[in-house]
Formats: C-alpha cells, structure tokens, sequence
C-alpha cells in the first residue's frame, strides 16, 4: 500500500478542520470569506492549527511594484514602510526624503552628462539628435519628479504587498541574534600619539634609561628605513615594547538573519501537490526577473517576505517580531533520510505531479534577513518605558 494511503486514515478529518482544507485565520482580517490571503495560501500540513495549539509561521509575499508577472496586491503594506513611518513620526522629519534642492542637483547632474552625449551622437549619426536629445530631456523630467515623490518611509522599498502566502508548521529551532560590528584601532606609540610623545620626553629628560628608550623608538618610527628591523634592534636593547594602544570603535550593526527548516512528508496526495505548490512559490519569489526591453543586461530584484509567529490565528506577542526580510537560499533536499524514496500511485510508468515519482519526504531549508536595522526605538519609547513595541 503507498505511503499516501496509509496515513490517509489520520488525516480523514482535514477538511472538517478546515474550510475545503484552506487555511483559516482571524489574524488582521484574514479569515475565510472576502480575505485576499484566501486567494493564494499554500500550507503545509493541510490542517496547519489544528495540532500544537495553533502554532505556526506566516510567510507574506511582498513582491516588486514593478513585476512583468501577474500579481495580485493587497492594500496592506509591508511591515518595514509600516515600521519606518512609526519611526518617522517619532523622531520626527519630513515626509519627502528627496528634497526639490536634491531633486534639482540630481536633474543637473544627468543632464551635464546628457549635453556631451548628445553631441557626440549628433557628429556621428546627423539627424536623430532632435528626437534623442527630446527623449533624454523628458527622462531626466521624469526621474526628478520620481526623486520628488520619494518618501523616507519608502526610500528604497519597491515592493507592495500581495496575496500570495505560505503558511508552514512551527519549526522545531527558532534562534535570534543581535549582533553589534566593533573594531580594533591601534593610535600608535609614542611618536604617533602628541600626548604620547610628550610624556616621554619629559620622562626622557629626567632619566638616562627612558632616553635610551625613547631615543631608540623615535628612531625606528621616523627612519626612512624598513621599522621592522628597528624596533626589532629597539626592544632588543631596551627591553621593552611600543604599548599599540589600542581603541575599540563601534562600526555599526548587524542585520539578522534567520534559518527555518521544515521536514514535508505529505500525508495524501493533495498535501503532495500542495507541497510542490509551496517549494515553486518560494522559488519564485526568491528569484529575481529579466526586465523586458533591455537586452537582458538589467534584472528586477526578488520579493520579500513579512514572517509572523502565529498562535491560534493570532501574532504571538511572546516571539520578537521580524520585520521584512529577503530569502537568501532555499535549500531542498529530496533524500531526507540518506535515501531516495519515491511514490508509486496510479500509473507506476509514468510519473506525475503529486503522484508516481513524489519523493516521500523532502526537507526544505530557508535562509533569511532582514533588511531593517534594530535599534532602541523598537524596545523602549523615549520616556524609557517599555516599549509597544511598533513592529509587531
């Protein structure tokens, strides 16, 4: 008996959990009925929230504005420009990043580099500079009003919200990092350091030993010759070394990253097909597009992906919220026991989607990070209270 087959038994109730086996959920509207995230939610298992006390993650699809590829959008935005107007409205600042002053300098700029083009194609193809110089102008227009819609709750964001969403089991290992980049910065010994070179000129001056010593790093530090061997011969002879005085200098944050890894072993072969649905959408939406017209020299970037930890159709607030993230690898592995295993169901000569030819078990592993620096505005507010915590 196929492996689909047996546990078919376990999983009779599916669609009595579940309305025609979709996922439900009350989460910020998304419950069956006029919900866009009805439209297209993966999920895997088929009953997602009726075991482990509801819990599971939410993957959001935020794809790019400027997508060739049909896509529905949703009128929610993605949790980052949600994040960066909270934050905008708290640190205060205007509501176009882009400035006209900005505006303007970008305009000039393209167009001291349009003139010279302009001209170098009048000389070499007479009769097109009229309609070439027309086009350029009218597109260095259209960029400077692009700048001047810029807002900074959307500078560099060009990805809206759509419909498609992946909903997948709580995975067995959920870590956060939050990591701070510091670094080393030697200032030097007594010579490179002004306050350093003067205290030992004075120590110098009263004694015959720090003068030898001082004498002998002043040396190894201004000699045209390799330093390398002259404070070699200076430590020799002094018996002491340069202190390096080092300086630790903070260099700035770390953007976080996280791994899920889910282990899909279909139970029938509807989850089969669901699953082959789920690995397709996410690799779709992982890569980037050849933007049309352009020789294939340009690409539109990827989507991203809003992840909720969810808790019976709900945002568990006891999870620190992620907010939008772009999915570095994903990682399929057909043989997750060390073995291959396939389905044999119907027609055992030819293969077919969710069928004959199914891997028995495939562990899919996704790779994230995110794109938005954590700060302390996310954990206290400015009276130093606990905070809300705006991102969730």
């Amino acid at each position: 008996m196929p492996f689909f087959q047996e546990l078919e038994i376990i999983r009779n109730d599916v669609n009595s959990r579940n309305t025609n086996g979709r996922f439900n959920s009350s989460d910020n509207g998304r419950t069956t009925g006029n919900s866009p995230y009805n439209v297209n939610t993966l999920q895997f298992p088929l009953d997602i929230g009726a075991a482990d006390k509801g819990h599971y993650l939410m993957f959001n699809v935020n794809a790019q504005q400027k997508t060739q590829f049909s896509t529905e959008f949703t009128g929610e935005n993605p949790t980052i420009v949600k994040n960066m107007e909270l934050l905008q409205n708290r640190r205060g600042g205007s509501t176009n990043l882009i400035n006209e002053n900005l505006t303007k300098f970008a305009g000039e700029a393209i167009s001291s580099v349009a003139a010279p083009a302009t001209k170098v194609i009048t000389k070499l193809t007479p009769g097109i500079s009229d309609e070439f110089g027309t086009q350029l102008t009218n597109g260095v227009k259209a960029f400077g009003t692009q700048l001047g819609n810029v807002k900074s709750s959307e500078f560099l964001r060009t990805i809206k919200r759509t419909t498609d969403t992946v909903v997948l089991y709580m995975p067995d290992k959920i870590t956060y990092s939050n990591a701070q980049n510091y670094g080393e910065i030697a200032l030097g010994g007594e010579v490179k350091s002004l306050a350093g070179f003067s205290a030992a000129a004075t120590a110098a001056e009263k004694d015959a030993t720090n003068l030898a010593t001082f004498v002998g790093f002043l040396g190894a530090e201004v000699s045209p010759v390799s330093n390398k061997e002259l404070n070699a011969l200076a430590t020799a002879v002094t018996q002491v070394v340069k202190n390096p005085m080092l300086e630790v200098m903070y260099k700035g944050v770390s953007l976080r990253k996280f791994n899920f890894s889910f282990s899909l072993w279909p139970r029938s072969e509807q989850e089969a097909i669901e699953v082959q649905k789920i690995i397709e959408l996410l690799r779709f939406h992982q890569a980037p597009e050849i933007k049309q017209n352009t020789g294939g020299f340009f690409l539109i970037p990827p989507s991203e992906f809003d992840i909720s930890f969810m808790y019976n159709g709900k945002t568990n607030p006891n999870m620190d919220a992620i907010s939008t993230c772009v999915l570095t690898n994903v990682s399929v592995d057909y043989t997750p026991k060390g073995f291959h295993a396939f389905e044999s169901i119907g027609s055992i000569d030819t293969p077919e989607i969710g069928k004959t030819g199914m891997p028995v078990g495939i562990n899919l592993s996704l790779s994230f990070m995110e794109t938005q620096i954590i700060t302390k505005e996310y954990y206290r507010n400015d009276s130093g209270t606990q905070s809300i915590n705006q991102r969730r």
